[in-house]
């Protein structure tokens, strides 16, 4: 009986840690004006410069919020990732024309893109978005 007991708190203490795991998630900041590839990307304060490097921080299942400005950039995203832009008309995701500019380069990758605008892609397929995943 302690045996039993014993077995089913551990299964209940790797469920709970592997469920309070699964449902955290970050949230990464990035300001094209007044942030800093030296920085965290975890506030608003110690924001990001480009979006590629909160990427690079990020895991599935994370956020990143773009404050509005240009970012010349071409984004390659392999995880589960939503990235918030603060308006259409003020964050602009520019290719500068040397290739696509969002690429969802997994099948597995579940990908939320809004309040952004992306352009000057050039590619032979997909110059502004190439998606493999779910977008």
């Amino acid at each position: 009986m302690r045996h039993k007991l014993l077995t089913s708190f551990l299964f209940a203490a790797v469920l709970v840690a592997l469920t309070s795991t699964a449902i955290a998630s970050t949230t990464w900041y990035v300001n094209g004006v007044g942030g800093s590839d030296a920085n965290d990307c975890k506030s608003s304060t110690t924001a990001c410069k480009t979006i590629g490097h909160a990427i690079s921080f990020a895991a599935s299942g994370d956020s990143i919020r773009v404050a509005a400005a240009t970012y010349t950039e071409n984004l390659t995203i392999s995880i589960s990732l939503t990235i918030l832009g603060s308006a259409a008309s003020t964050t602009i995701i520019d290719g500068g024309g040397v290739g696509t500019v969002v690429s969802v380069s997994s099948a597995a990758a579940n990908v939320s893109l809004s309040r952004v605008t992306i352009r000057n892609g050039n590619a032979l397929s997909g110059g502004g978005i190439r998606n493999l995943g779910k977008l």
